[in-house]
């Protein structure tokens, strides 16, 4: 198994290597174990190589105009815009649809967007891209479940529900099914995902792309929970994170423990007291947000900040 293991990744990574947009980006991956009969949480610190990079010529009400001339709709649902610069740097939105020359996005993202600044088109990862039929029995087998999570600001709630459910089954030739789930169904930018092993044997997860090189930021809301990762394949430091707010608490879960629905291993809060610091029982503010996996950012009642960004680690 080793040996397969390690000859799918250097394959991959060739080919990510050879097929990369642009000259400079670089490419890893991260691997994750999974032990038998177990949750892991996960998110997709990489990127699918870049299709195009713009610069944004003027913003409208309902998105971004470029001087660049492109064919209509053909980024509409399976592709995002990800900003590299200016005061949006690092948030991302699906395109809704696109024109000649105009690309549609969420409404809640252009408040930090002005004209001049540079953002870059991907396509979204999907189950299909993230558990290719290659890694059967190596990631996933017949019966493998995974719960797919939302972050929608404009309803945050506390220990949110998976928005969509998907099993694998060898049927039809080997596929994700599940209500509104197929092998295209999205995995989006830094949100949770849980992987569940109904086997008795450990799996090991690669998750692999393009190495982000801007900060990755998030818009956030009051009263609520956002299950997400960092964004980043290397680990963050909570003390140097960037996630510091008043009564903010993050929750901190243990990937390598067996069992399913597993509870929080650490919380940490936020307190301004004392100059500012993480507190709580056994926090000492140097603990890890690890690369590729999860915690739960919770935000206070009172909480007045609208985004994030996530300190870059290297």
């Amino acid at each position: 198994m080793k040996i397969k293991v390690s000859a799918i990744i250097a394959l991959a990574l060739l080919a990510l290597t050879v097929t990369a947009a642009y000259a400079e980006g670089i490419v890893g991956y991260n691997r994750i174990q999974v032990p038998a009969n177990s949750d892991v949480k996960l998110i997709v610190p990489f990127n699918q190589n870049a299709e195009d990079e713009f610069a944004v010529n003027t913003v409208t009400g309902s998105g971004v105009t470029v001087t660049d001339t492109l064919q209509a709709g053909a980024y509409a649902g399976a592709y995002y815009v990800r900003f590299t610069s200016g005061n949006g740097e690092g948030l991302w939105s699906t395109i809704s649809n696109n024109g000649v020359n105009d690309f549609t996005i969420d409404a809640n993202v252009l408040p930090y967007i002005n004209p001049g600044d540079t953002f870059r088109v991907y396509m979204h990862h999907t189950l299909g891209s993230i558990f290719p039929k290659s890694l059967y029995g190596v990631s996933f087998t017949n019966g493998t479940q995974l719960f797919i999570y939302e972050n929608n600001i404009a309803a945050m709630t506390k220990n949110k529900s998976s928005s969509k459910a998907a099993v694998y089954t060898t049927s039809g030739g080997g596929r994700w099914v599940g209500a509104g789930v197929s092998n295209n169904t999205i995995l989006v930018p830094e949100t949770q995902f849980i992987l569940r092993n109904n086997s008795a044997s450990t799996f090991t997860v690669f998750l692999m792309g393009e190495v982000p090189d801007y900060s990755v930021s998030m818009l956030i809301a009051a009263d609520g929970d956002l299950v997400i990762g960092s964004g980043y394949p290397l680990p963050v430091v909570l003390k140097d994170a960037g996630l510091e707010g008043n009564q903010r608490q993050v929750y901190f879960y243990d990937n390598s423990a067996t069992g399913i629905n597993k509870s929080a291993v650490k919380v940490a809060a936020y307190t301004t007291s004392g100059g500012g610091r993480w507190v709580g029982a056994g926090i000492t503010g140097n603990e890890l947000i690890n690369p590729s996996e999860v915690i739960t950012l919770r935000l206070p009642a009172t909480e007045a900040g609208t985004k994030v960004t996530v300190t870059k680690p290297y």
